[in-house]
């Protein structure tokens, strides 16, 4: 399975104070993920803002599931998307 390295960092500034805590999540791999990914996941596998991945999933070029206003997608698929395999996604 491909890696995908992803970074999310969160600066917290307490007040009256000069100390930053910093926390880094690292995802270095696809297996990190659930099986069934989010839009949140999707966001943070191509890098893109949250409208923008809103906006992209509204009319995405592989299968998605909603779930009322929930949006959920294979893991396979989108990878098998993601890295142009198209005809594997027959799930």
């Amino acid at each position: 399975m491909s890696e995908v390295n992803t970074y999310s960092t969160e600066s917290t500034n307490t007040y009256g104070s000069s100390e930053d805590k910093l926390k880094t999540t690292v995802i270095h791999s696809y297996d990190d993920y659930p099986s069934i990914l989010n839009p949140e996941d999707i966001q943070q596998i191509l890098r893109m803002g949250r409208r923008k991945t809103y906006e992209f999933l509204n009319n995405p070029p592989f299968h998605v599931k909603r779930v009322g206003k929930l949006i959920k997608v294979s893991k396979e698929v989108f990878i098998n998307w993601l890295e142009g395999n198209e005809d594997e996604n027959q799930v």
